[in-house]
């Protein structure tokens, strides 16, 4: 079965319409009396309903070795991006005086 709707009344009822659509009803949207869109449902076997296969997680785990991306760095590095005063994590103590 066939029915024809215009825009306006497809944007207010697009629900409604899939629904139909999905039921095996074709639905034809037109625009100033014109038809220009056909709303059908998609077939099981259409490559469109295909999910993307998932994604395999780790792939890139042999480019990069994490250790050594997790060792301390070394003072003199530290030191480039601290002046040494009060905020200086380096020159923390536990009672909040400079060390």
């Amino acid at each position: 079965m066939t029915d024809t709707v215009s825009i306006e009344e497809a944007r207010s009822t697009l629900a409604d319409l899939v629904g139909r659509a999905e039921r095996g009803e074709v639905i034809v949207i037109s625009r100033h009396g014109s038809p220009v869109v056909k709303l059908v449902a998609v077939a099981a076997d259409d490559p469109v309903s295909r999910r993307p296969e998932r994604r395999q997680l780790g792939w890139a785990r042999h480019l990069v070795n994490p250790p050594e991306l997790l060792e301390p760095l070394p003072h003199d590095i530290i030191d480039l991006f601290y002046d040494g005063g009060p905020d200086d994590p380096l020159n923390w103590s536990p009672n909040g005086k400079p060390g």
